[in-house]
This record gives structure tokens, sequence and C-alpha cells, in this order.
């Protein structure tokens, strides 16, 4: 019975805390209300980038690819590191994803993916070029 008491009593305890800081019996004023409003707000990663996880995610490509180690292709973090500053080679990636192609990361040539869109492929693409190096 004393353990139902001191539950209640504490529980009770609890409940007036948080009852008088949820109706004003907390200390925060203006001048902190405004702080809190103005701090900025994390961006919203490239939608982009999260379409082309959910696109790899559903295909062969986690197959072939890891990403930050080399499987029978390169890892997307060194795909990403080459062309990182080359958007004429992100578009070539992109044509690649769709027309297969070989040679430039060893003998083993990528095979062709040609029901995908080049707007998929360039959205798979995005989201290579966002993995970084661990």
């Amino acid at each position: 019975m004393k353990k139902v008491i001191v539950l209640m009593s504490s529980a009770a305890i609890l409940m007036s805390g948080v009852l008088f800081t949820g109706c004003g019996g907390g200390s925060e004023t203006e001048a902190n209300k405004d702080t809190v409003a103005a701090e900025p707000v994390a961006e919203l990663p490239d939608p982009m980038i999260n379409e082309g996880l959910e696109l790899i995610g559903k295909s062969d490509c986690l197959t072939c690819h890891k990403l930050n180690e080399v499987a029978t292709g390169p890892a997307y973090a060194a795909v990403a590191a080459k062309y990182a500053t080359d958007q004429t080679g992100r578009d070539s990636l992109a044509h690649k994803i769709m027309k297969g192609g070989s040679g430039n990361w060893g003998a083993i040539p990528m095979p062709p993916h040609p029901n995908l869109t080049e707007e998929d492929a360039k959205k798979m693409v995005a989201y290579v070029m966002s993995v970084k190096a661990e």
C-alpha cells in the first residue's frame, strides 16, 4: 500500500510541474521566443537524391556496387569523387546506366538498363554523387 501512495504522490508532483510550466509557469520571455524562431531550419535534402536512392533500391545496382567498397563495379563514393566537378561526366553516367558500358573502371562491363528513362537515370546519378567516402 505504501508503494501505491508513493507512486501516486510522485505522479501528482510530476503532473503539477507539467501543468505549471505548460500554463505559463516557465520563464520564457519574448526575446527568447525571437531567438528560437530566428534559428535556421535545416534544409531538406534534394528530392532527386531521395528518388534516386529509391530507384537504386528497386533495381539490381546493389548487386555490383557498394557505397564505399569495390565490388564487381566501383564504389559509389569513388564514382562521386571522380565526377565531383564534371557535369558532362554526370550526364555520361546517366547514359551509361541506361545503355551499359565498359572500360572506365575495369574489364567487367556494366549491363544496360534499357527500361530506365533518362530522368530516372539522372536521379540515380544524383544519389551516387551524394555518397561520400568514409
